[in-house]
């Protein structure tokens, strides 16, 4: 991974928002005083891709998409 970082937006239930806050902190307070959100969100990110890549994709990473033509926000991924 590098140290540039691009804006990721995704809307979520407001529980599970709470959930991350919480835990978020309270690794700041038992931790890390420096672990963010933004860290916390980036570490689930890349577990939950290397799950799916080693359950849907013989553990190899999916080719990456043109940002250009990439996922749209909001979009549904479907089978085409």
């Amino acid at each position: 991974m590098t140290t540039r970082r691009v804006p990721w937006a995704a809307r979520i239930d407001p529980e599970v928002a709470d959930r991350v806050r919480s835990t978020v902190t309270g690794l700041q307070q038992s931790l890390d005083p420096g672990f963010t959100a933004g860290r916390f969100t980036e570490q689930a990110l890349v577990s939950w891709c290397e799950r799916m890549e080693a359950e849907f994709n013989a553990g190899k990473r999916w080719t990456q998409v043109d940002h250009a033509t990439g996922l749209r926000p909001g979009a549904r991924i479907t089978p085409t």
